[in-house]
């Protein structure tokens, strides 16, 4: 066998329904020769008469067609009933007429015209043989026109006419393939399905090709089955310092992680490869932890040093934590360094008369000092715990008076103010130093109130008819001036001076006004003196049988009558004594007038009230209103007293208070007393009262000082959090990292100086311990207190942990979470596709899986076989089982081809020789139903030539 032979045997074994191979079947006789082309079918552009009919130019037939004479360009015209592939024509000429054609040319009918074949052929000049012409490339047409050209003849002279007979060759086009779809998870790339198409086939990134990648369209079918396109997974790669076992990374496949020694795997030590995707990603290595140690005085818990351990330290009683706490592996180093325990300092006590604010006197805390009001702190204020040891020793607290200042327009001599020491006052020109001169601290106290600096007045100017009474003085602060007028003039007042300003305008005397207008006399009355000038007198009287009723007599003053005019009432008959009783009702005698005052009211009798008031200047001492009872008044005269012997009601002490009567007062007589009392919380220190003398009150030496409950027991390994403990402060307790509070968190200082409830606790915080999860086990267990950690994990690959898969011990004592389970990791029953059956490997649990079966000649769509993920979901949805189709059967006169009925199977149907098919060439099963009905076979009309 050559080369050529060897690989064209090697070509139609690859490629079985290959052109190769139809070659043959594709250069049949199309039927002109045998009939198969019915007359109607074979036209022309003319005939040369009735014995050259179109029809009568069959191959080897008796006669031939021949054209009319002298047309230029006839044709014969055949159309054939279907689309055909025209391979190849034999031409003869007419051996009746002795006519033949050297060439000819085509025309074909495609696409809605007429399209001239690229050249022409050569015709034949045999009458015995017939001239065979094969076509490249073919002609695709139904309809096809034969233009016959150069005729001669050896019979006919000069021939007019052009003759012909032929047989086309070919067969049916081959039949277009159906559309194959494109791969799940694929790309297809061409769209052409025609006979001799090809296509290729790709699969999406992450997903691999199963099956050929392209396959060829011949007579109607795809030399491959569509490929599949399986997802594949990325290589996870190993971590570094770990393994890895296992290295198919396609659907379904795991791979299986572990580290080297003193390495932690950190993530699933399980990756299955779903839907070209890893269900988890790759682990890390971590690398554990040295030991840390124990610090000095200290201890350690937990013993898990690999990646993500933890482990938590603590001090010995009387040391205090410093640094963190807890340190965790963070890939073979700890997130901190090691902590250190450091000592507590000595309580170390308060300053006589002083605070110490602080409780906490564990290393590195601050605490301060403060001294009583009227102390001076001598010493550093502040000290801080270094390792047992304070930084300062506690101060001194030195009483010390309150900086007195300096008066205004005024100075101060000395800026000492500790015990025993004294300052000096004096005042600028033209002031009076009003007080102590020199005072003296006294046990936190001056001596007495810083002065004042009162300013002198100006010299008083005489009024014009008038004259005023000079004094010794300078006219300074607190000099009285009296000012009188002449006779015949009215104006004299006394004036002081106050600060530089006298308290009152100067008197002006003017003409007339002492002179007092005429007060008239009584009806059934007398008057006695006629004189109406200041400090004149007149005296009133009453007729026989009348009683005066107001004063018998009234003096001038300034310009007013003392009193009103009385007047003259009848006299009642004298009712006369009671037998063994008395009489009621008596008048009382005039009262009389006020100095440097007036009088309201002139009626004396009995139940009757006269008022009194007092002029500019003056105020009055004594009840303004009295009331005559029975002849008797019911209090003495009040009188006028110069202002300057009253005081005015003084501002009341810091937390002090006056007595409820005394509080609603806003003037005080000389010598009157002053009494104060220290609010709730406050106890008093000095003198509780003061007196009033000539206008001033005295010295007021009290003070009210907040109570104080002292400092508290503070409790160990806590603190207190307030430097306040007087009346009413609240402290509020809080206790070191590690410890919690039993008792009462908060205390209030009474008034009675003592602390609410009692001292708390500092206990350390235990969280117990924690149970084992059924099917789980402790990966790692730091301590059960404080900041102390559990980590869970369950053991299998067929378990999921459900809860809190790391618990951490909280300052409330309880561990933060909740406890988890271990719950089988399962899915849900997939079902039974129907028409099927299954094998379950495993059962519904992790990593088991479902294989399905279809029922015979049922052909199964989908993945035959799923698994039970991690997550409880399955790997794919279940497949479907299609029903097969029955046995279509042969139409009569024809043949079928194909084998199977299955769902997707494809069937062909053919006919015998002169019958032709009705109805679609092909049939495909889809679940149990043929797409289409089967064709049938018609006899062909066929006339003899």
């Amino acid at each position: 066998m050559d080369a050529y032979s060897s690989i064209l045997l090697l070509i139609v074994t690859l490629y079985p329904h290959s052109s190769l191979q139809s070659e043959e079947k594709c250069n049949s006789a199309l039927g002109m020769e045998r009939g198969d082309i019915p007359d109607e079918s074979i036209t022309a552009s003319s005939q040369l008469d009735s014995n050259h009919h179109p029809f009568f130019g069959r191959l080897h037939g008796s006669k031939a067609w021949c054209s009319a004479e002298g047309e230029d360009d006839p044709y014969i015209e055949i159309k054939l009933h279907e689309e055909h592939s025209i391979t190849a024509l034999s031409t003869q000429g007419s051996s009746t007429d002795g006519v033949w054609s050297s060439k000819y040319r085509i025309e074909y009918h495609t696409g809605g015209k007429w399209t001239q074949y690229k050249k022409e052929l050569p015709g034949n000049r045999n009458l015995l043989r017939e001239k065979r012409n094969n076509l490249n490339p073919e002609i695709l047409t139904k309809s096809i026109r034969i233009f016959p050209k150069d005729p001669f003849s050896m019979i006919v002279p000069d021939v007019k006419y052009k003759c012909l007979r032929v047989e086309l060759y070919g067969c049916l086009p081959p039949a277009d393939c159906r559309d194959p779809g494109r791969p799940i998870n694929g790309e297809r790339t061409g769209d052409e399905f025609n006979h001799g198409s090809r296509i290729s086939f790709s699969c999406k990134q992450g997903f691999l090709l199963i099956g050929n990648s392209s396959s060829v369209c011949n007579m109607g079918k795809w030399s491959n089955a569509l490929p599949q396109c399986k997802a594949v997974c990325t290589d996870p790669g190993i971590p570094f310092n770990g393994n890895r076992i296992g290295n198919d990374f396609s659907e379904g496949q795991m791979v299986a992680f572990s580290c080297d020694s003193n390495f932690t795997l950190v993530g699933p030590s399980l990756v299955f490869c779903v839907a070209g995707q890893w269900d988890a990603t790759t682990p890390t290595c971590k690398a554990s932890c040295s030991n840390p140690g124990s610090p000095e005085h200290g201890n350690i818990i937990g013993s898990d040093f690999g990646h993500g351990g933890q482990v938590t330290f603590l001090c010995l009683p009387k040391y205090s934590l410093s640094g963190s706490a807890t340190m965790t592996c963070r890939d073979g180093k700890w997130s901190s360094a090691l902590p250190v325990c450091k000592a507590y300092c000595m309580r170390p006590g308060s300053p006589h008369n002083g605070t110490t604010h602080g409780s906490n006197f564990h290393h590195n805390k601050r605490i301060s000092f403060s001294c009583l009001p009227g102390f001076m702190l001598i010493g550093h204020s502040t000290a801080v715990c270094i390792n047992g040891k304070w930084s300062a020793s506690v101060p001194r607290c030195i009483v010390v008076c309150p900086d007195p200042g300096a008066p205004i327009n005024g100075s101060r001599v000395g800026d000492s103010f500790l015990d025993g020491q004294t300052v000096a006052f004096r005042c600028h020109e033209s002031h009076t130093l009003i007080g102590q001169q020199v005072l003296r601290c006294l046990s936190g106290r001056w001596s007495s109130d810083v002065p004042e600096c009162k300013a002198h007045c100006s010299p008083p100017v005489a009024p014009s008819n008038g004259r005023v009474f000079a004094s010794n003085s300078n006219n300074e602060h607190g000099t009285r001036l009296r000012f009188a007028c002449n006779s015949g003039y009215k104006g004299a007042s006394i004036v002081q001076c106050d600060d530089g300003k006298w308290n009152s305008s100067l008197p002006l005397c003017e003409v007339g006004i002492e002179k007092c207008k005429d007060p008239g006399i009584p009806r059934n009355g007398a008057r006695r003196g006629d004189q109406f000038f200041h400090k004149a007198r007149v005296f009133f009287s009453c007729n026989k049988g009348f009683t005066l009723d107001g004063n018998s007599s009234i003096t001038c003053q300034e310009g007013e009558w003392s009193s009103n005019l009385p007047y003259c009432r009848a006299k009642c008959a004298n009712p006369g004594a009671l037998s063994n009783g008395f009489r009621r009702g008596e008048n009382c005698a005039d009262p009389g007038a006020l100095s440097n005052g007036f009088r309201r009211g002139g009626d004396f009798r009995h139940g009757k009230k006269v008022t009194f008031g007092c002029r500019r200047g003056f105020r009055l001492k004594g009840v303004n209103i009295i009331t005559c009872n029975d002849g008797t008044w019911s209090n003495p005269r009040p009188v006028c007293s110069d202002s300057a012997s009253f005081c005015r009601k003084p501002p009341i002490p810091l937390h002090a208070y006056m007595l409820t009567s005394q509080a609603q007062r806003k003037f005080f007589s000389d010598g009157e007393r002053l009494s104060y009392r220290c609010n709730l919380g406050f106890s008093p220190t000095g003198v509780t009262f003061r007196w009033c003398k000539n206008g001033v009150w005295t010295r007021l030496m009290f003070t009210c000082n907040v109570k104080s409950c002292g400092e508290p027991e503070t409790p160990e390994n806590g603190r207190i959090n307030s430097y306040l403990f007087t009346y009413n402060s609240a402290i509020e307790y809080s206790c070191d990292q590690g410890y919690t509070l039993v008792g009462p968190k908060r205390r209030v200082c009474q008034h009675n100086q003592t602390w609410t409830g009692t001292v708390p606790l500092c206990t350390l915080i235990n969280c117990g311990r924690l149970p084992t999860p059924r099917n789980g086990e402790k990966k790692s267990e730091t301590s059960t207190f404080l900041h102390g950690q559990v980590r869970f994990a369950c053991k299998g690959l067929g378990f999921k942990i459900e809860g809190s898969q790391t618990r951490t011990c909280l300052e409330s004592g309880q561990w933060s979470g909740q406890q988890p389970e271990c719950k089988l990791i399962t899915c849900a029953d997939p079902g039974v596709p129907v028409h099927s059956n299954r094998t379950i490997r495993k059962g519904f649990s992790y990593l088991g899986s479902v294989k399905f079966h279809c029922n015979a000649n049922y052909k199964l769509e989908g993945v035959s076989q799923i698994f039970c993920k991690r997550d409880g979901t399955w790997s794919r949805p279940i497949p479907k089982c299609f029903a097969p189709c029955s046995n279509p059967g042969k139409p009569p006169n024809g043949g079928r081809t194909g084998q199977g009925f299955t769902h997707g199977k494809t069937v062909k149907f053919y006919c015998k020789r002169n019958y032709r098919l009705v109805g679609r060439k092909q049939l495909t099963c889809n679940n149990g139903n043929w797409q289409g009905q089967k064709p049938r076979c018609r006899r062909k009309n066929k006339r003899n030539s």
